[in-house]
């Protein structure tokens, strides 16, 4: 067993056990000292923090591109209001058209 003695620190972090319904200490050595205590690079809080902000500017950024998706669907739902689907699908074929010739795909 590793102790504080031999140089070694042992991290502060908690584990699931391997069936899932227990914890036990983390194995790995502490090599981050914060709060009073030894972690490892998985547990230490300030490496958790950075995990969790940039975790948090991913899911910020796939949100705001989420909102503007469902701006945009809602302002085309609006432009196609009162038009009747027969025209709306004539005018489709005829933006999907061009857009291939424009691709270089018809």
């Amino acid at each position: 067993m590793m102790t504080e003695d031999d140089g070694v620190h042992p991290c502060a972090g908690h584990v699931h056990d391997d069936i899932g319904i227990g914890f036990h200490r983390c194995s790995r050595n502490g090599s981050y000292h914060e709060e009073g205590k030894w972690w490892c690079k998985s547990h230490a809080p300030s490496e958790v923090k950075k995990r969790d902000d940039a975790r948090e500017k991913a899911w910020e950024k796939e949100r705001k591109e989420d909102k503007a998706k469902w701006k945009r669907h809602d302002a085309a739902l609006e432009l196609c209001e009162g038009v009747e689907t027969k025209t709306l699908k004539k005018l489709g074929r005829g933006w999907l058209s061009k857009h291939l010739k424009r691709k270089g795909k018809r």
